[in-house]
């Protein structure tokens, strides 16, 4: 699978009113010596607490990534 095709499923995967917020390469934890691309989306809302309007995927590569964000939102209630 290409980046644009785990982008785009991804962006699928979106309860309505979600966007994808953050792809960035990095560690969960500095004491973790892999490093892994992780991928964050959010349903943007000021006024409400941000507990269940937020997703994540994680992968040794960004499209691995968002394919796991993909998944998570597949299970992520809209």
């Amino acid at each position: 699978m290409t980046l644009d095709e785990a982008w785009a499923e991804a962006e699928a995967a979106l309860p309505e009113g979600w966007r994808i917020d953050t792809l960035r390469i990095g560690r969960n934890y500095p004491h973790e010596p892999e490093v892994e691309w992780v991928v964050w989306a959010e349903k943007p809302d000021y006024f409400a607490p941000r507990d269940g309007r937020t997703a994540f995927g994680s992968g040794p590569t960004p499209t691995a990534a968002l394919q796991a964000l993909a998944a998570a939102l597949r299970e992520t209630p809209a």
